[in-house]
């Protein structure tokens, strides 16, 4: 007879537990709860700027010639469309050729450090060497940066120019080659080549 009550007591245990949770669960008894808040960046950009440099003179015909630094491979390009030097293969002693050219950082980043270095002097013709009698004077804007032989100039290395230089700003350069009145016949036909290489570093 104990044995009956004690299976109809467990019968009735079972759905009042079911009962109970059913229960609590539609009152949201026993779920916890919080306050949340946050911020999401989605418009976070970051990228590499650039420099680059522009040098514009004139050409052969007297027209205006732009070069760009981007022209050529690695950001570094071969300009012989300007001739610094002038082009003139005429001169007459005590005469002289000046040309003016403008270096600009046309990039988004400003160059921390500008460079002029010269390269070595050629010279051909059957007199002596024009490189140590041709004269070469470099001005940066009004200020003179060099004045001397072509030889003395490749001698000189790498010449430091004011810097920096901010994204577009430009400065003028003027290069005046000349030949002295003291040369002699010996010199006629005598010709000089010389690079001129401007570097712009960030």
């Amino acid at each position: 007879m104990s044995k009956h009550r004690s299976n109809n007591n467990r019968k009735w245990v079972v759905p009042a537990v079911a009962a109970s949770a059913a229960i609590f669960a539609s009152l949201g008894v026993g779920t916890l709860g919080a306050y949340t808040a946050s911020i999401t960046n989605d418009g976070n950009q970051a990228g590499a700027g650039s420099l680059v440099m522009q040098e514009t003179g004139p050409g052969a015909d007297g027209q205006e010639v732009t070069c760009t630094s981007t022209d050529g491979e690695g950001n570094a390009a071969s300009c012989t469309s300007i001739n610094k030097y002038g082009g003139n293969m005429a001169m007459v002693p005590g005469g002289e050729e000046s040309t003016t050219v403008t270096i600009a950082n046309t990039g988004t980043v400003p160059a921390t450090s500008f460079t002029l270095t010269p390269g070595q002097c050629s010279a051909a013709g059957d007199g002596p060497s024009a490189c140590g009698l041709m004269t070469v004077t470099i001005t940066d804007g009004g200020t003179e940066i060099f004045s001397g032989t072509a030889e003395e100039l490749a001698g000189r290395g790498e010449i430091q120019l004011t810097a920096p230089v901010e994204p577009d700003a430009e400065r003028p350069f003027t290069v005046t080659v000349a030949l002295p009145e003291s040369v002699g016949n010996d010199l006629q036909g005598g010709t000089i080549s010389q690079p001129l290489t401007w570097t712009f570093q960030a």
